[in-house]
């Protein structure tokens, strides 16, 4: 039996069921129809029986047919009054498409004139409707309007009025509809949608000359984010992975933001956050759709302490192993497993093992420790760099006893620079700088070992022995001792443990012979030294000093020391031998401004270059309130020796802080005149000589002078007999002295 499926059919059309069988079978419908092709329009359910010529029947399926009433339901409404500006549009029935006699294809049309109206009308299942309505324009219809908020599902949407009227009337009634059975009559209304979707929303305004208008939109309610994540429980020290299982139905999620202890995570859908710490800690996640819709939840996540993994290591060094040391603090002392990854594919499970790396380079090491009480773990990474080693090494030579020898380190390292050292100097202790300079006093064999270590903690060690020998034992004589130039010196060398020697003589002359024989030409000190060289090239040398004189003879007064007590006066003189020969018997002279003249003879003998203090034995009585002026010391070789400076052999002291000149002497004079003047302090003095008339004979002296005593002698052999005056000038001051000369007969 051909059968068809369902159905709907709009009103007024016909559905045939065509069984497609012969008139050999007999037909039974169950609304008694006889037909083998059933027409069908109106709704129902409808089968058929079929009977062949044997008698033998079979049902057919039920089906079931509606009619769309579409075609009769469609409505304008009836004939009505409007306003220009009114919307004109099916009142029943929900058209697919549109045709209206304005030629508009749109769901609904704007009325502006009055007439007939009339709509063709398609609706889903293609059934077709046809009304007309005849309009009367009343008025001028107002303009409505408004708009809203974005809303999300559980916030308030605010609704704005924006109508108006064309015409100066006035909107006296406004009517929203919310098509949620809920309504409101004020102008701008707040309105709680208690779910989420499109909902179409009305607002019917009413002006005070009858007419009205409407405006409808769709007011979409958004959905809340749902927000959830994970995870709730985990352990500390440990990098926790949230994950954000949120979604927006609807939407996507635009902006996230995490609160995690003090730490912010924006726009991360999974962020990564270590506890430092154990505890229950509250995690919030705030959510934001595309429409701005906000969502937040407070979850708390519960973590459990991990322990604090960690681990230290001795240096790397290539060839030597590396020692690990676990510092692990397990949390209650807590049993712990270990496992370690040394970062070339071996691993470990000791707690600190030992592994000798097959290379020089750079490892990650990493330690996982596991507490078997909370199944909490952790895990530490550190770099490791295998280093090469140092090599160690220094120049070992065999040295002299006291010689001063610098260790000079030549060890090398192509992995980092070399920063310790520590040198083991046998007996003599340890130095810590590269070179360190030695001094050993005692032969033999040392033993010296030199140990570096690199900036990269890798070390090498390296040991010598060096040898100290004795140095030579130089010694040598000369004969003469002393003497005058030329002079020829024979000198002995009395040095042993010496294959070599040189000589320095002093006079920029030098000599190898074993007993040389050198003559000096000049007189002088002359330090002579011998250099003796040992098999070893030890050194040692010896200085003697030989004095070759030009014989002369020089006394000198440096200093008197007068002390005048109780009308006595008492002295002392330094005195110096500036000579090259010892002076001894030569006088000592005094004389005063009183005329005492008193004569000491020095019997000792005083060195070349010497100086003694000798004090005077006598002592120079003065009369009852009187007191010295100045007094004089000079100092006279005997006749058969010269002086060659005897203008040193005088010193005076000045007992009187003034300008003084004393009289002449002798006077009369024949071939000199001598006199004394004081002079309080160090300045220039001008000394004239005038003859009788006044007429300046000579200038004596014109020039600096030093404070004290000092004596002029003046040669008159040559000046004509007659009086003559000496003027003396001092700082602006004059003093005049006259003497007579007969030194022509």
């Amino acid at each position: 039996i051909n059968t068809i499926n369902d159905t709907v059919i709009c009103f007024g059309d016909t559905l045939l069921w065509d069984t497609n069988l012969s008139n050999d079978y007999t037909f039974l419908w169950n609304t008694g129809s006889t037909d083998s092709l059933f027409k069908i329009s109106s709704t129902g359910e409808y089968f058929v029986k079929v009977t062949d010529s044997l008698g033998n029947f079979r049902l057919s399926d039920t089906i079931t047919v509606s009619v769309d009433s579409f075609p009769i339901a469609a409505s304008l409404g009836p004939d009505t009054n409007l306003c220009s500006g009114n919307s004109l549009y099916l009142i029943n029935g929900i058209g697919e498409t549109y045709l209206w006699s304005t030629g508009s294809t749109q769901e609904e049309i704007i009325v502006n004139n009055s007439g007939d109206y009339s709509v063709t009308v398609t609706n889903n299942r293609g059934c077709l409707a046809i009304d007309t309505v005849s309009i009367n324009i009343i008025g001028i219809a107002p303009t409505p309007g408004f708009y809203f908020n974005t809303t999300c599902l559980g916030d308030t949407t605010h609704f704005t009025d924006t109508s108006f009227t064309t015409d100066g009337s006035n909107i006296i009634s406004y009517f929203w509809d919310f098509t949620t059975g809920n309504s409101s009559t004020i102008k701008n209304p707040n309105f709680l949608f208690s779910d989420t979707g499109s909902f179409s929303t009305s607002l019917t305004i009413t002006t005070d000359n009858g007419c009205s208008n409407i405006k409808k939109q769709n007011v979409v309610v958004h959905s809340l984010p749902v927000v959830n994540f994970l995870p709730d429980i985990a352990c500390s020290n440990n990098n926790i992975t949230f994950s954000d299982n949120s979604f927006v139905i609807g939407s996507d999620i635009a902006y996230r933001e995490w609160h995690i202890e003090d730490s912010i995570y924006i726009n991360e859908e999974n962020p990564i956050h270590n506890f430092n710490s154990s505890g229950i800690f509250p995690v919030t996640l705030n959510v934001e759709s595309g429409y701005g819709c906000v969502n937040t939840k407070i979850q708390n996540i519960e973590i459990k302490q991990s322990p604090k993994t960690d681990f230290n290591f001795s240096p790397a060094c290539y060839g030597d192993s590396v020692y690990f040391t676990d510092n692990t603090e397990a949390f209650l002392g807590s049993q712990i497993t270990w496992l370690w990854n040394f970062g070339d594919e071996t691993y470990s499970a000791i707690s600190s093992p030992a592994h000798l790396f097959d290379t020089t380079g750079t490892y990650q090491i990493t330690l996982t420790t596991k507490q078997l009480s909370n199944g909490c773990s952790n895990s530490v990474v550190k770099q490791l760099a295998v280093y090469h080693k140092p090599v160690a090494y220094f120049n070992n030579k065999d040295i002299c006893i006291n010689q001063n020898l610098q260790l000079i380190d030549s060890s090398t390292s192509v992995s980092g620079n070399i920063t310790y050292w520590q040198w083991t100097l046998d007996t003599l202790g340890y130095s810590y700088i590269q070179n360190p300079n030695i001094i050993i006093n005692d032969t033999g064999s040392y033993h010296i070992k030199l140990k570096i270590k690199a900036e990269t903690g890798c070390t090498d060690t390296i040991s010598q022995n060096i040898y100290v020998h004795s140095l030579p034992n130089v010694n040598f004589d000369f004969n003469p001792k002393l003497g005058t130039p030329p002079l020829t010196i024979n000198f002995s060398n009395l040095t042993d443990n010496a294959s070599a020697y040189i000589w320095h003589f002093g006079d920029e002359q030098s000599g190898t012979d074993f007993n040389p024989v050198h003559t000096y030409t000049d007189s002088g000190y002359y330090n002579i030294k011998l250099i003796g060289i040992s098999d070893y090239g030890c050194i040692d040398s010896l200085s003697k000093n030989l004095k070759i004189i030009i014989p002369l003879n020089d006394i000198a007064i440096m200093d008197v020391k007068p002390q005048f007590k109780n009308n006595y006066l008492s002295l002392s003189a330094d005195i110096a031998n500036l000579g090259t020969l010892p002076a001894s018997n030569f006088n000592l002279i005094v004389t005063t401004d009183n005329g005492n003249v008193i004569k000491e003879t020095f019997d000792a003998e005083l060195a070349s270059g010497s100086i003694i203090t000798y004090n005077f034995k006598t002592q120079i009585r003065f009369s009852s309130n009187t007191s010295p002026m100045y007094v004089c010391v000079k100092a006279e070789l005997s006749d058969d020796l010269i002086d060659e400076k005897p203008e040193n052999n005088e010193k005076c002291y000045s007992f009187k802080d003034a300008f003084m000149v004393f009289t002449p002497y002798p006077n009369p004079s024949k071939e000199n005149i001598n006199f004394e003047y004081i002079i309080p302090y160090n300045h220039d003095v001008d000394i004239y000589l005038f003859n009788s008339t006044g007429q300046r004979v000579k200038t004596i002296f014109s020039g600096k002078v030093n404070k004290g005593v000092n004596r002029v002698s003046i040669n008159t052999s040559h000046l004509g007999n007659g009086i003559f005056t000496i003027l003396v000038v001092f700082d602006g001051q004059k003093i005049t002295k006259r003497f007579v000369n007969s030194s022509k007969q």
